[in-house]
């Protein structure tokens, strides 16, 4: 599988990993790291046919989208069902707009076949439609922008780790430079397999 992904600036990436490092006790599975699990908003995961130019997909997503500049406010920490820690972006059109605008030109690369979980359920019967049609429940209007910070040992969250998020992130802007398609390893974000660098103010960089 793969993922589409935002990826913010290298500094605040940094900033991110280093304080969940400081709780690393209060969570289970794979950290957050700047190899192999950045810090990141998906925008989308799916499986692509081999034949699929994914350095071809970037650019015509980043040329249809030029103008825009990702960006959204972090919000105060969730749990979810899986006990993934995570902060919903506030202010996040032009993440949502992204999201939409990839899917018609992601849906005839999906190879449906390499979809894993034939036995998936969901919550409701758009997240089943959503999963079979891309290898992802969150599409359309089900999708929403947020940064994961790792999986918790419990169900609820520590006093401490989330007065700390808090004090540091709490309605922090974050902005994305770059976005990249990322080669899935089990729970994490994966390897970067082609990216583009995203001007501050949303234009292409050549590189």
């Amino acid at each position: 599988m793969y993922t589409i992904a935002l990826l913010p600036n290298k500094a605040t990436q940094k900033r991110i990993v280093s304080f969940t490092k400081e709780y690393k006790n209060e969570f289970c599975g794979q950290m957050l790291d700047m190899k192999i699990n950045q810090p990141h908003v998906t925008l989308l995961k799916t499986a692509f046919k081999p034949e699929t130019d994914l350095k071809e997909l970037l650019n015509i997503l980043v040329s249809e989208y030029k103008k825009t500049s990702p960006s959204g406010f972090l919000q105060g920490l969730q749990v979810n069902p899986r006990r993934a820690l995570i902060s919903h972006l506030s202010n996040d059109d032009n993440i949502v707009a992204m999201h939409n605008l990839l899917l018609p030109h992601v849906k005839p690369l999906v190879d449906k076949a390499n979809i894993k979980n034939k036995k998936f359920v969901g919550d409701t019967v758009e997240e089943v439609e959503s999963y079979f049609k891309y290898g992802y429940r969150y599409t359309g209007d089900k999708f929403y922008s947020h940064l994961s910070l790792g999986r918790l040992n419990d169900e609820e969250i520590p006093y401490d780790l989330e007065k700390a998020f808090e004090d540091n992130f709490l309605g922090e802007l974050i902005s994305f430079d770059r976005i990249a398609i990322c080669r899935g390893i089990k729970n994490t974000l994966g390897h970067v397999v082609a990216s583009k660098k995203l001007h501050p103010k949303g234009m292409l960089f050549i590189s």
